[in-house]
């Protein structure tokens, strides 16, 4: 009989060994020939640690300090638990929950990256907070520069006076609408560089209707 590591091996005969046991007479000795009942056990069981004691008896068998009965992995030294329940240990990998946000980039936004409900803010929804995004609502124009980084349809405001140029019917607050100074030929997004207003008017000569 073959001895197979991971299985607690045990023989029980009486009166004599099975002849393919013949080979461990020399563990019981030749006193062994009358009728008695002999049991002996070989315990092959995995040592996954190789701390001496097998894994069948082992109360943590890969020696990480957390109990069999609580570790997620009980034959990974490296891991002892799996948060998100996804087969996946919380070592390896660098997103813990089942979110889009790594535990590095919750850790830097503030977020538990052990809790699924508390998530950091993430405006344009690409997976990345907005504490580690480089453009936070992913207009093209990197925070650093974006004057509304937290709105994808504006990125400067020339006049500052709080409305973005996309919006703002007069870009650098000169009086001029952009409309009416491009027919001009004036630069909408200098305030130094204004049409001329015959009649102070508040609209270009160009197109307001100052008699010639």
């Amino acid at each position: 009989m073959d001895l197979h590591p991971g299985c607690i091996n045990t023989f029980n005969n009486n009166g004599r060994l099975p002849s393919h046991c013949q080979r461990y007479r020399d563990l019981i000795g030749n006193a062994y020939a009358g009728t008695d009942s002999l049991t002996f056990t070989i315990d092959t069981s995995l040592d996954t640690d190789g701390d001496g004691i097998g894994d069948a008896t082992d109360t943590d068998d890969d020696n990480d300090g957390t109990p069999d009965t609580t570790d997620a992995f009980p034959l990974d030294a490296t891991e002892d638990s799996d948060t998100d329940g996804d087969g996946t240990g919380i070592m390896p990998t660098p997103t813990t929950m089942t979110t889009a946000f790594t535990d590095t980039d919750e850790t830097t936004a503030g977020t538990d990256p052990l809790d699924a409900t508390d998530v950091p803010t993430d405006t344009d929804g690409d997976g990345t907070s907005d504490a580690s995004d480089t453009d936070d609502d992913n207009d093209g124009t990197p925070d650093t520069t974006d004057a509304f980084p937290l709105d994808a349809t504006e990125d400067s405001d020339t006049d500052g006076d709080g409305t973005g140029d996309n919006a703002d019917t007069d870009d650098d607050g000169d009086g001029f609408t952009d409309t009416d100074e491009t027919a001009a030929g004036t630069d909408p997004l200098d305030a130094t560089d204004m049409p001329t207003d015959s009649d102070g008017d508040g609209v270009s000569d160009a197109t307001g209707c100052f008699p010639r």
